[in-house]
């Protein structure tokens, strides 16, 4: 391979104990020559850290980087893929810390990459770790479909070796070092949750294609979505930034057809959550939809910094 296909590997983590070290582990199993890893640490305990630091004793692809507060996902993976882009990267791929990659996992991403100048990021399919039920084969991202559940609406097959998609999972995505220059990486106001969708929406807006690799399979440990897996501070967060990420992307005659069916959304949710009892949930995501209506973006700890029992994403 040439100079110009270095790989770097961004991974951003959170007090994530052994599935954080196990993720770490299996970035640097793979099988493509030339890659290096960033770790950026959101501030974990001393115990995650030094978990992290085991991993990486002795070995010279992994830098890590240790923030003095959470910064959040997508401030945080800018951060590792400017020190990636620093080194000269020309492709990145940006990992959540309860994501498995499989040995050859980046090898057939970046040949993807490669195989077509117009696609700028590639997604594998992600399936449950637990269950083995598939979460992604990529996400149709559209404006109107927003306030849709993304598992009504993601795809449902690809063919090898890869399918053109709207968008792709952000615990696992590979972009094109051009691609990501021109956007300016993740919206970090968001802090977590959507970076992701925004992130596709403006590539395809640019013109960059996107594509999902079905040969590569990444396990994913947990899911949060609006039916369930909710922290309250998740169910915060999803839902103010459903709303910003609306209101940036839907031109006005769009809200005819995107309003009912978030309206639709939120009520179900909040049906459903306080059928279980979880009355935190159904209240901190009906705070995080008034927060995303009056356009109050930022961590959530300006926002909520009376609820310190919340558990940050």
């Amino acid at each position: 391979m040439s100079g110009n296909d270095l790989l770097g590997i961004c991974l951003v983590t959170w007090n994530g104990g052994r599935v954080a070290a196990d993720c770490l582990r299996a970035a640097l199993a793979q099988d493509y020559e030339r890659f290096f890893l960033v770790v950026v640490d959101n501030h974990s305990s001393p115990a995650d850290r030094a978990a992290l630091e085991e991993c990486a004793t002795g070995n010279s692809r992994v830098s890590l980087i240790w923030n003095d507060d959470n910064r959040g996902f997508a401030a945080a993976g800018n951060q590792a893929v400017k020190v990636a882009l620093a080194q000269g990267a020309r492709w990145v791929l940006v990992l959540t810390q309860d994501t498995l990659l499989p040995p050859d996992a980046c090898r057939r991403l970046v040949e993807v990459g490669r195989s077509n100048p117009e696609v700028a990021i590639v997604g594998p399919k992600v399936v449950d770790e637990t269950s083995g039920n598939v979460l992604s084969l990529g996400e149709r991202v559209a404006p109107w479909l927003l306030a849709l559940p993304r598992s009504l609406v993601r795809y449902r097959f690809a063919p090898h070796p890869y399918r053109l998609v709207q968008g792709v999972l952000g615990c696992c995505m590979l972009i094109a070092a051009s691609c990501w220059k021109e956007l300016g990486g993740f919206r970090e106001d968001l802090f977590a949750y959507y970076e992701e969708v925004d992130l596709c929406l403006r590539a395809r807006k640019k013109g960059y294609k996107v594509a999902v690799v079905p040969s590569v399979t990444v396990r994913h440990r947990g899911w949060r979505g609006f039916a369930g897996g909710f922290t309250p501070m998740s169910a915060l967060l999803k839902s103010r930034n459903l709303i910003l990420v609306a209101r940036n992307h839907i031109r006005p005659w769009q809200w005819l057809v995107v309003a009912p069916s978030m309206a639709a959304l939120f009520v179900g949710s909040s049906l459903l959550h306080g059928a279980r009892g979880r009355w935190s949930v159904v209240g901190h995501m009906c705070h995080g939809l008034w927060l995303g209506v009056r356009g109050h973006s930022g961590p959530p700890q300006a926002l909520v910094s009376d609820r310190a029992s919340c558990v940050l994403p």
